[in-house]
């Protein structure tokens, strides 16, 4: 048994999220980591017509997520899916009255799941290869927690992005997480900006109790493949983070989220690079056992991705973002940030606050090891050869004789002040300007 407390010396509680190695295919366990003002922008949509919560107390009354409307209580019971146009099918805030999983509500949830070797996954967008079950949204709590100490806040430039989420008596911000994931970025979001208004949607629900939600948030139940006209020029903010691999076709998404923005808002997306990197930020080598380079958690991690590839998805959009924004004429202002972090607290020269992030990084990639085991199995991979893989990687992480980074890229761009410009305008030339 591979013990971490014992082979880091006692580093501080971050580490409590791991715990062993005992068991072959394992995943290493973990814990859960730790009024009045202008109306919502959001409050005007079609999509908000039964779920968008609010008050109704004369002609002072303000249209806000959090409130119940009077109502709600005839809906709170029924399956929140509407016959609007919009391609939202079900909305929940902090009244918790559309999150109620009745009968009907449960099957047609179920409906939109799937188990894969003892793991739930949804089954709406088969290119999104990793679950979407506890564990998942633990993982990516971590994930999270670990960025934000790594980034110094919920997203980087925010002397660019802060002067948009200013209040006023006229105003009221908006913001947009696409992929939201576990949702603590917004819950965060939530907190720290209480006169905004902030959306998550994700093609599952994330897994947060009601009475946690606060009441400037929503998540909605979406596919961000699909349009998003319902929300054009609503947005102050939009937010993307790890979730680029769910997009069929990202160069086209871009277009329709240069929609959702209002003319001269800002959007941040950011991903993690797939591939592997030694201490010295290069690419490690496809190379067998034994050979030097060789990396267990590089060969497990080469065999999840060209199995990602082969279920259709593009893993290397961060690496076109640039060209295809520079190609776009709805943004302007685009700005890159690669941040290179160690897989676990071996750099010599860390600070206390960054121990931590690796600490947390690493206990997020170990889980991830586990997370990638379905789409393997499912892709023909015997399970010995899995799980004989998961159990070296997750040792090689632990016992950080093979030191490792991992490239998160940043990219934050301005929509223009001009109108909306969709894809099928722009000529070829203009397509190809920049490559």
């Amino acid at each position: 048994m591979y013990d971490e407390q014992n082979s880091l010396g006692n580093r501080d509680d971050t580490d409590h999220a791991v715990r062993s190695l005992s068991n072959p295919g394992d995943g290493l366990s973990s814990e859960t980591m730790d009024e009045s003002g202008p109306a919502s922008p959001l409050g005007n949509h079609a999509l908000c017509g039964f779920f968008c919560s609010g008050s109704a107390s004369g002609s002072d009354s303000v249209t806000r997520l959090g409130t119940p409307p009077p109502w709600s209580a005839s809906i709170s019971d029924e399956i929140s899916v509407t016959s609007s146009r919009t391609p939202s099918i079900y909305t929940f805030d902090s009244s918790g009255n559309a999150i109620r999983y009745s009968l009907p509500m449960d099957d047609w949830l179920h409906s939109k799941l799937r188990d894969l070797h003892g793991r739930t996954y949804n089954s709406t967008n088969q290119a999104y290869l990793l679950p979407a079950d506890d564990a998942e949204q633990d993982r990516l709590d971590m994930q999270h927690r670990s960025l934000y100490h790594f980034v110094g806040g919920l997203f980087p430039w925010p002397e660019r992005v802060d002067p948009h989420l200013v209040p006023s008596d006229t105003h009221r911000p908006a913001i947009l997480d696409i992929g939201t994931g576990s949702g603590t970025w917004v819950l965060d979001m939530g907190r720290k900006y209480p006169h905004a208004d902030i959306i998550g949607i994700d093609l599952v629900p994330p897994l947060v109790d009601v009475k946690f939600i606060p009441e400037n948030c929503r998540f909605e139940i979406d596919d961000a493949n699909l349009s998003m006209i319902h929300y054009a020029s609503t947005f102050d903010f939009v937010h993307m983070r790890a979730a680029d691999s769910g997009i069929h076709d990202f160069e086209s998404f871009l277009y329709n989220v240069a929609q959702v923005l209002k003319s001269g808002a800002e959007m941040v997306l950011s991903c993690g690079d797939y591939h592997v990197y030694n201490e010295h930020r290069q690419l490690l080598p496809s190379t067998g056992e034994g050979r030097p380079g060789f990396s267990w958690f590089n060969k497990y991690f080469s065999a999840f991705i060209d199995t990602w590839r082969r279920k259709g998805s593009f893993m290397d959009a961060q690496f076109n973002w640039e060209r295809w924004l520079r190609a776009n004429p709805n943004f302007e202002d685009i700005k890159l940030w690669d941040l290179w972090i160690p897989v676990g607290p071996w750099p010599p020269d860390m600070t206390p606050e960054h121990v931590r992030a690796s600490l947390l990084f690493r206990s997020n990639a170990i889980n991830m090891i586990d997370s990638c085991k379905a789409a393997l199995l499912e892709d023909g991979y015997p399970k010995n050869v899995v799980e004989n893989w998961q159990r070296e990687s997750k040792r090689e992480l632990v016992e950080m004789k093979t030191k490792l980074h991992v490239k998160w890229r940043w990219t934050i761009f301005r929509r223009t002040q001009q109108a909306w410009i969709p894809q099928h305008q722009v000529s070829p030339e203009a397509i190809t300007r920049d490559e």
